[in-house]
């Protein structure tokens, strides 16, 4: 018996067994569906060529309101070391940051890959989420403060979908660290060096004159 496995991920809330087979239907006969979490799963088909189908055709569709990957199962096993599966790299890596900005008045055909690909023209996104906490909310983390206040520079008041978003930085500036960087200690070394080295410079020569005088003293007194 044939059978070939389909990866799914990026479920939405809720999901059950019948929503994915309504989301399969029309692509042949599947043998059985897997939830192993609330986020993703996978799917067994009866013939390859049905689930080489499915993937073709299927990947990146919305489910219930959330775009899915779908992906042969032998592309989701454990990757090799230095891979990743291609949705991850197509979306990018899932990292929480604190330089967040919340976005509000979303219109509720954004997912949270449509917000990532809209605030990622402005700076380098880690994490994105949309309508979870509340409908018509997003979140957005940035990788640093510039790329945050850029984002929010750009694309605070600016109409997407029909809506015109309303954006406020969460970010707060962390207390300036005690110690000092490689670059400010260089700096410092540098000022400081400037600083000193007159004074250096005088009193060697005040010294240097103090030997002198010595030195003629000893001569007279021979």
């Amino acid at each position: 018996m044939d059978v070939s496995r389909v990866f799914i991920g990026n479920l939405p809330d809720g999901c059950s067994i019948r929503d994915v087979e309504k989301f399969f239907k029309g692509y042949g006969k599947i043998r059985s569906v897997i939830l192993k979490s609330t986020k993703y799963g996978f799917v067994d088909f009866y013939k390859h060529e049905d689930a080489s189908k499915a993937v073709i055709e299927l990947d990146g569709q919305k489910l219930n309101g959330n775009r899915i990957p779908v992906e042969h199962g032998k592309g989701v096993r454990k990757a090799k070391s230095g891979e990743q599966a291609r949705w991850t790299s197509k979306y990018g890596t899932m990292a929480r940051t604190d330089y967040r900005l919340l976005v509000e008045n979303l219109s509720s055909s954004i997912t949270w890959q449509d917000l990532k690909d809209i605030m990622r023209k402005h700076g380098q996104v880690t994490y994105a989420q949309a309508h979870k906490e509340k409908k018509r909310e997003g979140l957005v983390e940035f990788s640093c403060e510039e790329d945050l206040h850029r984002a929010y520079q750009r694309i605070n008041g600016e109409i997407i979908n029909g809506r015109r978003i309303q954006c406020t930085k969460l970010f707060e500036p962390r207390p300036r660290s005690r110690s000092w960087s490689r670059c400010e200690v260089t700096e410092r070394s540098r000022s400081e060096a400037r600083s000193v080295s007159p004074e250096g410079s005088t009193l060697k020569e005040l010294s240097d004159e103090n030997k002198n005088e010595e030195h003629e003293k000893e001569v007279e007194h021979d």
